[in-house]
């Protein structure tokens, strides 16, 4: 096949994705040793301009870790990491700043203009990008980033600019700068502006069960496998920053469009009389509207011994507790209490109490005083979502 070929053959299976992301916001984190191959870094340079190009928001965050340690050395100074973070004492900080403030992001700048694109430099510290605070002493001139300003990368978005970011902070708890790791910058920086994508890029394939073996991919890593992931050891170094933003991206981004079958499963458990019509109990049951039937439902039959032997311990039901006044004494006048356990979802209890104390002040604010349990209040006031939207939301 000729070049020409394949690169129409290539921009027609684009064409989907060209479609869906113009106009959308993409952060790349750039960084590590991917950065040290000239013809890998020019091959990401021509990719983030084609991305400009069709009309998607590429937003670079970069750090530079190789060239940082480089020049420490050069210094006669080591390198040394905790936890996948660089310690960074003052005399670190400043090379830190210099490399990656000065040296390394103007070379990417460019790099990307002369290949054609139309890049903007910019550093954590400008328009207060990034504000941040000490991380942990023992990291030294660490920082956690508490606050994040897009308004400098949104406005050279707006100008037809590429920005490129570079990851150094400006201190609010001293008057200092602070290092921050690049790919927690990324997905801070990704998270307020809404991106719909946040990218990693990184020399090595991925997530591996052993780092060793390429062949052990973890390809999907759910968030609640995290914690034992990083016990087992799997993930480690390095990989642990890079998981934590990850995990933040996520639980800072929109909610993925999840059907109720997707969310839950649901089991139940049946003591039937014998001679019973097992096939049309489990059909009634999986067919349920509004319970069972939004979910991949399983249906056990056994004996009323081995249900209470073996399930009698199981969480169910749900009961409401509520108290407190409300009232227009001074002495209660903003009192309010309440408390809801549904054993069997935590979710939903979460859900009803936030939906209980949304109506407990639409109802303050209507002037209507008095204790009310979840079930005295009217559906208008819990919630302004019509029954099959707050059902959609709920479950």
């Amino acid at each position: 096949m000729s070049s020409h070929a394949q690169q129409a053959r290539t921009l027609v299976e684009a064409l989907p994705y060209i479609q869906k992301f113009t106009g959308k916001t993409i952060v790349v984190k750039y960084g590590g040793n991917a950065m040290v191959s000239d013809e890998l870094r020019r091959a990401v340079m021509c990719d983030i301009i084609l991305l400009s190009l069709v009309g998607i928001r590429v937003v670079v965050v970069h750090g530079g870790g190789p060239e940082i340690s480089a020049m420490l050395k050069k210094l006669g100074k080591e390198s040394r990491f905790v936890d996948g973070l660089r310690c960074t004492d003052a005399e670190t900080m400043d090379v830190v700043q210099s490399v990656l403030c000065g040296k390394v992001n103007k070379n990417l700048v460019a790099q990307l203009n002369r290949l054609g694109g139309q890049a903007i430099g910019l550093c954590g510290m400008d328009g207060q990008l990034f504000q941040a605070e000490q991380l942990d002493e023992k990291y030294g001139l660490v920082g956690k980033i508490t606050g994040v300003n897009p308004e400098p990368v949104e406005n050279a978005l707006l100008s037809g600019y590429i920005p490129v970011v570079s990851t150094v902070a400006q201190g609010v708890d001293a008057d200092t700068a602070y290092n921050i790791n690049a790919d927690t910058a990324a997905s801070k920086l990704a998270a307020a502006m809404g991106a719909e994508k946040l990218i990693l890029l990184t020399d090595v394939r991925g997530l591996l069960r052993d780092p060793k073996d390429e062949d052990t991919l973890i390809p999907e890593v759910g968030l609640s496998q995290v914690p034992g992931l990083v016990k087992d050891g799997v993930i480690q170094g390095g990989m642990i920053p890079k998981v934590d933003c990850c995990v933040e991206a996520v639980r800072s981004g929109a909610n993925p469009d999840l059907t109720t079958r997707q969310k839950h499963m649901r089991e139940c458990f049946v003591v039937a009389e014998e001679g019973a019509d097992r096939a049309r109990i489990e059909q009634a049951i999986i067919t349920m509207p509004h319970y069972f039937a939004d979910y991949d439902t399983t249906v056990h039959f056994l004996s009323e011994e081995e249900l209470l032997r073996d399930h009698g311990g199981l969480p169910h039901g749900g009961f409401v507790f509520r108290g407190g006044r409300t009232g227009r004494q001074e002495q209660n006048r903003a009192l309010l209490e309440f408390r809801l356990t549904l054993d069997s979802n935590p979710e939903f209890t979460a859900c009803v109490l936030t939906a209980f104390a949304r109506a407990a002040f639409r109802l303050g604010r209507a002037g209507q005083a008095g204790c009310k349990t979840v079930f005295d209040i009217p559906p208008a006031a819990l919630s302004s979502l019509s029954p099959e939207e707050l059902r959609r939301q709920l479950l």
